[in-house]
Formats: C-alpha cells, structure tokens, sequence
C-alpha cells in the first residue's frame, strides 16, 4: 500500500515540477488562494509531493510520511468539493497542468477517495495500530 501511494505521489510531482507556471495556473483556477501565495505553493507542494513519495516508498519517516499524506489527500478532495459546491467544473492538477477539455471532476473525487481509503489504511497500521 505505501509502495502505491508513493508512487502516486512521486508520478503526481514530477508534471509539476517540471511545469511550475502551468501548475500555478491550475491553483489559481482553484480560486481558494490569494494571487501572492500561488507562485509559491506551484513551486513547493510538488517538491513536498516527490519528498513524501519517497519516503512511503523508502520506508523513511513513515508515521510522519503517512499523516502528511492522509492531510494533503483530504485537502486536495476537500478544495474540489467545495469548488463543486460552488459550482466550479475544474481541472484537478493531480498529474497534468492541462486544462484542455471538459473537467472530470465525479472521476477526480472517486480516485481521491480511494486513495484516501489507501491512506487511511497505512495511517491505521503505521500510526494508530503502532501505539497501542
């Protein structure tokens, strides 16, 4: 499972940051962000992304690794929803900054819920089930 969701991450971070201006275009679309601060998250979450893709799939700082990525999974669902509540058909961003075509926004909400499920189950075995 964190071998999965690792790979997820590093193949979701490499468009990004390869393509910084483009990712920044699709945050900015987002709406949720003041113009100052989409240049800056552009150019950090994808690094953040590959970094946490590597340590699931390295076995690195996996409590940390694996509460980082159930945060960022439940956020990036989260601004979709709320961009579906407010009526806004957007591209996700997850692994392209293509904006070309019409928005699959129920298929982006389905995958993130099952990788929130994957993400959830290694939050179980590695954090939770470890204390007790």
């Amino acid at each position: 499972m964190r071998l999965l969701l690792g790979g997820v991450f590093v193949w979701a971070s490499t468009y990004k940051i390869l393509h910084p201006a483009a990712f920044a275009s699709v945050i900015a679309n987002y709406q949720l962000l003041p113009d100052v601060l989409v240049n800056g998250y552009a150019v950090t979450l994808p690094w953040l992304e590959l970094l946490l893709g590597f340590f699931l799939i390295f076995g690195l700082w996996l409590p940390g690794a694996v509460v980082l990525s159930n945060l960022l999974l439940v956020v990036f669902s989260g601004a979709l929803v709320f961009n579906v509540a407010r009526g806004l058909d957007i591209h996700c961003g997850c692994f392209t900054s293509d904006t070309i075509g019409n928005p699959k926004t129920t298929w982006y909400l389905v995958r993130n819920a099952v990788l929130i499920t994957v993400a959830a189950y290694l939050l179980f075995k590695v954090v939770i089930r470890k204390k007790a």
